[in-house]
């Protein structure tokens, strides 16, 4: 499968399309800005999103490894700007903030889990206490 995701990702580049593979977590073929196409909508700067995955990985190949003792710190102080988590969700109905705290703790769980970590999101890696980038597919 992974093949396949590769040629797609090299057709739609070729002819100028953004590429994206939000739930199989290939983030370092990924040609578009988001995970899940909301920089289409975001003319404004007015649209709001929860932090996935993808967040960190960007932020990881940005800055580098997130030490997990500092995982919560960078989360809300880093990856939360903007994005419907943490003190933010303050402002939502209970019925709003309950779903996107919920997100908010398995992703968080996830990170610091290495076997779902690997599963749900192979190009990042938990070592030494360390959130990494492990580029399984390189861009070519």
């Amino acid at each position: 499968m992974l093949h396949e995701y590769i040629t797609l990702y090299r057709e739609l580049r070729n002819v100028g399309m953004t590429f994206a593979t939000c739930k199989e977590g290939l983030y370092s073929i990924h040609t578009s800005p988001d995970c899940c196409g909301i920089y289409l909508m975001n003319n404004n700067n007015n649209v709001a999103s929860r932090p996935t995955l993808y967040e960190i990985y960007n932020y990881i190949k940005t800055y580098g490894s997130i030490d997990l003792n500092k995982l919560d710190e960078i989360f809300y102080k880093v990856i939360c700007v903007n994005r419907l988590c943490g003190d933010t969700l303050t402002q939502y109905p209970r019925v709003i903030s309950k779903i996107l705290r919920n997100h908010e703790r398995r992703l968080i769980k996830v990170l610091k889990d290495s076997t779902l970590l690997h599963r749900i999101c192979p190009v990042l890696k938990l070592r030494d206490n360390l959130i990494i980038v492990n580029d399984v597919i390189h861009n070519s």
